[in-house]
């Protein structure tokens, strides 16, 4: 392809990095699916896929959902652990300091 050529995004031959980008994008939007919908062991196990590796939990997006996940099933102690790492990771995003409140009070 010529230098200057406008690729549109559709016409692009997918790639092994892009095939797996679009696998964690649906992985992450199952897993809180899954939750809601009480299959919470499930959606532990696709969290912790897609985090594996990755000690931020994407900028603690990942952790925030297992933290949720482990409150579903009464886990409170792990659910602290995880809701601590979301609001350590990106303090800024609601709901993360009041989740860390809401279980510490329950403990």
């Amino acid at each position: 392809m010529p230098l200057g050529t406008e690729v549109r995004w559709n016409e692009m031959e997918p790639t092994p990095n892009r095939r797996l980008s679009r696998v964690y994008s649906i992985l992450a939007n199952v897993a809180p699916f899954l939750r809601m919908h009480g299959h919470i062991d499930e959606a532990i196990e696709a969290l912790n896929a897609l985090s594996w590796g990755d000690e931020t939990y994407e900028c603690g997006d990942y952790a925030y959902e297992l933290g949720l996940c482990y409150e579903a099933k009464g886990d409170l102690p792990e659910a602290l652990r995880y809701f601590e790492i979301a609001l350590r990771e990106n303090p800024p995003v609601l709901g993360r300091r009041e989740a860390v409140e809401r279980v510490k009070a329950l403990l």
